[in-house]
């Protein structure tokens, strides 16, 4: 399965809840000088669609316009938050990931934790999402369980984001594995 449709499918699930963000690359570090981006246009249903240099109008039967980076997640999170849309995203969904990012050692290599990290430090809300699995290659038929569940759990988040009565204030990050 294209890696491109299991993003699409998990967006398609959250599209109640607005726009937002969510970075894609498998790596967690790249040092690069140059940034190159392209647009992206994906058609209903299954996500397939055409790049462009520049962005364009809507053709039929395409859902949205796509901004794809070729850089780390924490780099397309900054582009994205201080360059491409400054002050109008609130909310950054990084994955999700087909790993654990489960432990220390995990978490400080994943591009999606670092994704989140970036967003949090910018004072912007982050998600992280991680499918572990030992399965390898991963059944399909895990997919749609996994963005059932991570549509509730973000959705869950989303209505009780700041409610920390007793703790120690509003949460920047989430890292849901």
């Amino acid at each position: 399965m294209d890696r491109s449709v299991t993003y699409l499918e998990l967006a398609l699930n959250l599209d109640p809840l607005g726009d937002f963000l969510s970075p894609t690359s498998g790596k967690a570090y790249q040092i690069k000088d140059l940034i190159r981006g392209c647009f992206y246009y994906p058609r209903d249903p299954d996500g397939a669609g055409e790049t462009a240099g520049s962005s364009r109008a809507l053709k039929e039967g395409e859902i949205a316009e796509w901004i794809l980076l070729d850089g780390t997640p924490a780099t397309c999170v900054n582009i994205a938050l201080h360059n491409l849309y400054p002050g109008e995203i609130d909310l950054v969904l990084s994955g999700p990931n087909l790993g654990r990012n489960t432990s220390s050692a995990f978490s400080l290599s994943s591009g999606t934790v670092g994704a989140s990290l970036s967003s949090a430090l910018s004072q912007i809300r982050s998600i992280a999402i991680s499918y572990g699995t030992f399965d390898r290659p991963v059944p399909e038929v895990f997919y749609d369980p996994a963005h059932t569940l991570s549509v509730k759990i973000i959705r869950h988040l989303c209505d009780n984001w700041g409610r920390d009565e007793g703790g120690c204030g509003m949460a920047k990050l989430t890292s849901i594995a």
